[in-house]
């Protein structure tokens, strides 16, 4: 398992490494376009004042300085973070007192390099039923454990809330059937009103 995570590391950095330096053969490359363009940019025009033509090579000189130090910056920056990125992967964090900075960055795996299937994906113990799940089915079941599912959910969970605890047993209890009589009376009040409102139609309408 160390080769393995060993030789991931090493691909990862190979990766870093490879990005960075073509990122500084850009900027070089960059830098290389602009030196040659400088002589030309440089140089007076046949219709051109030699004034105008003084200024625009001074505007022409500050420009291109700024870029050249915006693209030393730049290099500076790759390369310090190439020495951080290498130094914290080798050395002991001072903390634990292993590489903890030492992460596998590859597809299916953690950052330990350990790849997880079906079969040994890790446990967690739900916080309401305390029994152990894993965690692809984690977040599902402590929603339904909760009671924030849906309004069957709820109710189980209230159910089991209450077989738990002797004292809260009986209002839930009574919540849950004061809830399961709500709809019945308020349909019963609807369909009154609407019978009262078609007989008063009917009498208007034959009387």
């Amino acid at each position: 398992m160390a080769d393995k995570q060993k030789e991931d590391n090493n691909a990862l950095f190979k990766k870093l490494l490879s990005e960075r330096t073509d990122k500084i053969d850009n900027l070089k490359l960059t830098y290389a376009v602009l030196a040659k363009r400088i002589p030309e940019i440089h140089q007076p025009g046949d219709n051109k004042s030699d004034k105008t033509t003084d200024n625009t090579t001074i505007v022409d000189t500050k420009a291109f300085s700024l870029l050249e130090n915006l693209i030393d910056e730049c290099i500076f920056d790759t390369l310090l973070g190439v020495h951080k990125d290498l130094r914290t992967r080798t050395s002991v964090c001072q903390i634990c007192k292993t590489k903890c900075q030492g992460y596998v960055n590859k597809a299916g795996c953690d950052i330990f390099g350990n790849s997880f299937t079906s079969a040994n994906l890790p446990s967690y113990e739900c916080v309401n039923c305390h029994k152990m799940y894993p965690a692809t089915r984690y977040a599902p079941h402590l929603e339904k454990c909760l009671g924030l599912a849906g309004r069957q959910s709820s109710r189980v969970a209230s159910r089991r809330m209450g077989s738990q605890s002797p004292y809260t047993a009986v209002n839930m209890s009574e919540d849950s059937m004061g809830g399961s009589d709500i709809e019945p009376n308020s349909m019963e009040k609807r369909r009154r009103k609407a019978m009262s409102k078609v007989l008063k139609t009917d009498v208007k309408l034959w009387g």
